[in-house]
C-alpha cells in the first residue's frame, strides 16, 4: 500500500511539473513567435495553445514604460534566460534524479532555447529605431490632415536628457544619437514639429521629482512655448502672459503637513503651480464624472492624495495630484474664456503632457485630453466624432512605433 501511495505521489509529481514546463514552454514558444522566430516545436506549441501577452510584457520589461533602448536581441535574451532558469530550478533542483523531468528540460533548452538564441536577429540599428518612431508618426499626420485638422507632435524631453544637461554631463552616446535621428527626419519632413529639446536655456533649469518627472513649474514653461507654436502656426489667439510664474501660487503651501511629508520623505520642496486667478471649469472624466469650479478643484485631485505612496514605498504624488491620469479620458470646457471659444483641442500624451493640458486649458475654450496607450477606444472613430480642429500629440520618441511595442491605438 505504501508503494502505491509513494508511486501515486511520483505520478502526480510527474504530471504537475510537465504541466508547469508546458506552461513555461507555451509562454516561451508565445515570446519566440511574437519576434517572428520560427521552427517546427514552437509552431506546435503556439497552434495548441492561448497565452496572455501579460507574460512576455514581464519578461520583456514592456511593464516599465521607460524600458525602451533594448535591441530585439538583448529582449530575447532576457526571454531566454527568464524561462531556462525556471525549467532548471524545477527539473534539476525541486526534484533532484528525476530522469523525465531531466530530459525534458534537457530536450527543451538543446530543441527550443539552442534554436531560439542562434536565430535571433541583431537588434533593429539606430536609424532603424528613428524610422520607425518616424514612419508611425507620419502615418497619423497624413490621417489627420486627410479629416481638415490641424497637428502638431511635440517631442518632449526625457529624464536622461534633463538630467545631462542639469549637471553638464554628457549624454549616453546610444540614445542621444537615437533622439537626434529622429528629430533630423522630423526636421526635414513637412509635418509641423515643435522640439523642447531645442531650448537647451530651458533644459537646464529643469528639475525632476522622485518618479522622474519634470515639476508643475518646468510643465508651465513647456506650456508656453507650446501657446506660442500654435499661435503662430495656426492663428490661435492663446494669452501666452497667462503662463508666468508669477501669476501663480503654490498649492501646497495650504497644505504644510503634506508639502513637510513630500520633504521629509524624498528630499525635495514640492511645488503645485496653479493660478491665482482661475477659470470657472466644467471638467467631465471619462465622459461619466463631472467636476466644475477653479483650476484646483476641477483639473486637480483633493489634496490629500497628493502625499500617498505606492505599496512599494516608491512616491506616486505626481500620479495622484492630476484629475487626468493613465487610463484617464478628460473633457476640459473653459467657461470663462473669450479667446479660442470656439476652437476644440485633442492632445494626446503621457503623463508629462498632463500639467500642459491643464496649463494650456485657462485660455482655450476646450481641450479633451487622453493618454492614448490607455484609452479603451479607437482614438481615429473619436477624432471623427469630436472633430476637433488641432491634434496635439506630445510624447517622448521612446514611446512611439511598434519596435518599442509602444504603438498607439490610432495606428492601428
Amino acid at each position: 500500500m505504501k508503494a502505491i501511495r509513494k508511486a501515486g505521489t511520483t505520478l502526480l509529481c510527474c504530471i504537475m511539473m510537465l504541466g508547469l514546463i508546458l506552461v513555461i514552454c507555451i509562454i516561451g514558444s508565445y515570446c519566440l513567435r511574437s519576434h517572428g522566430i520560427s521552427n517546427p516545436v514552437i509552431t506546435m506549441f503556439t497552434k495548441n495553445a492561448a497565452v496572455s501577452s501579460s507574460w512576455m510584457d514581464i519578461l520583456s520589461g514592456r511593464e516599465n514604460k521607460y524600458a525602451r533602448h533594448q535591441n530585439a536581441l538583448e529582449k530575447m535574451n532576457s526571454v531566454s534566460v527568464s524561462i531556462r532558469d525556471t525549467v532548471e530550478s524545477f527539473c534539476t533542483s525541486a526534484i533532484p534524479g528525476n530522469r523525465f523531468c531531466k530530459s525534458f528540460s534537457d530536450s527543451y533548452r538543446q530543441v527550443v532555447m539552442h534554436s531560439t538564441i542562434s536565430s535571433v536577429p541583431g537588434g533593429k540599428t539606430n536609424q532603424e529605431y528613428a524610422e520607425e518612431a518616424f514612419l508611425d508618426v507620419k502615418e497619423f499626420s497624413e490621417y489627420v490632415k486627410a479629416q481638415g485638422i490641424d497637428f502638431l507632435y511635440v517631442q518632449l524631453p526625457f529624464g536622461t536628457r534633463i538630467k545631462a544637461f542639469s549637471s553638464h554631463a554628457s549624454y549616453p552616446s546610444e540614445e542621444l544619437d537615437m533622439w537626434d535621428r529622429f528629430s533630423n527626419l522630423m526636421y526635414h519632413s513637412d509635418m509641423n514639429f515643435l522640439n523642447l529639446n531645442d531650448d537647451t536655456a530651458f533644459l537646464e533649469t529643469v528639475s525632476l521629482d522622485v518618479t522622474e518627472h519634470w515639476m508643475p513649474k518646468d510643465a508651465l514653461q513647456a506650456t508656453k512655448t507650446v501657446a506660442e507654436t500654435v499661435n503662430r502656426l495656426f492663428g490661435y489667439e492663446i494669452d501666452t502672459s497667462l503662463f508666468d510664474l508669477s501669476l501663480y501660487r503654490n498649492a501646497l503651501l495650504d497644505s504644510p503637513k503634506t508639502m513637510d511629508s513630500i520633504q521629509d520623505e524624498f528630499g525635495y520642496c514640492y511645488e503645485m503651480w496653479i493660478p491665482i486667478k482661475s477659470p470657472d471649469y466644467r471638467v467631465i472624466q471619462n465622459e461619466k464624472a463631472v467636476y466644475e469650479g477653479d483650476f484646483l478643484s476641477a483639473l486637480l485631485t483633493p489634496m490629500s492624495n497628493w502625499d500617498r505612496r505606492a505599496d512599494d514605498g516608491s512616491a506616486i504624488s505626481y500620479h495622484d495630484m492630476w484629475r487626468l491620469r493613465n487610463g484617464t479620458f478628460l473633457d476640459i470646457r473653459n467657461k470663462t474664456t473669450s479667446h479660442n471659444t470656439g476652437k476644440k483641442i485633442l492632445l494626446l500624451g503621457d503623463s508629462f503632457s498632463w500639467p500642459i493640458s491643464a496649463y494650456l486649458s485657462q485660455d482655450v475654450g476646450e481641450i479633451v485630453a487622453m493618454h492614448p496607450r490607455y484609452f479603451n477606444g479607437d482614438v481615429r472613430t473619436y477624432m471623427e466624432y469630436y472633430q476637433p480642429d488641432l491634434v496635439l500629440w506630445i510624447y517622448v520618441e521612446a514611446q512611439v512605433g511598434s519596435f518599442n511595442q509602444q504603438n498607439f491605438s490610432v495606428l492601428n
